[in-house]
């Protein structure tokens, strides 16, 4: 089976049939015609969701603990990912109990690390 001609999503109805297809696909091996139509789509149905559904504010000290949580890290996890960027000072726990400060080294390496959008850390940074 060939990959199947792509186009943008436009409508509603467009997004349901990118969603159908990705059930046809869903366990695709990658590096198969199957898997990289599968990618493609999840490209296309994000960019049409995103446009369409546009998340609300996300509290920064919320999506560092998000990102933790869904990565199975432990402050102390987090902490050394600090240490490897240059950041020593810095207790993750007291980040996110709101005693210290989300600095631009802080946020930096998060972003880094634990591919937070920049966007979604520096409403409460510290300079």
């Amino acid at each position: 089976m060939t990959m199947r001609h792509l186009e943008p999503i436009r409508t509603e109805a467009d997004h349901v049939r990118a969603m159908a297809r990705i059930d046809e696909l869903w366990g695709s091996p990658t590096g198969t015609p199957q898997g990289d139509e599968l990618k493609a789509l999840f490209l296309l149905v994000e960019a049409y969701e995103r446009g369409c559904y546009p998340m609300a504010d996300v509290d920064p000290l919320a999506a560092i603990e998000f990102s933790m949580d869904q990565a199975g890290m432990t402050s102390k996890d987090v902490e050394s990912l600090l240490v490897q960027s240059g950041v020593v000072d810095a207790n993750i726990d007291d980040i996110l109990s709101g005693k210290q400060p989300l600095r631009l080294d802080v946020v930096k390496a998060l972003h880094r690390h634990l591919s937070i959008p920049m966007k979604d850390l520096i409403k409460e940074l510290a300079i």
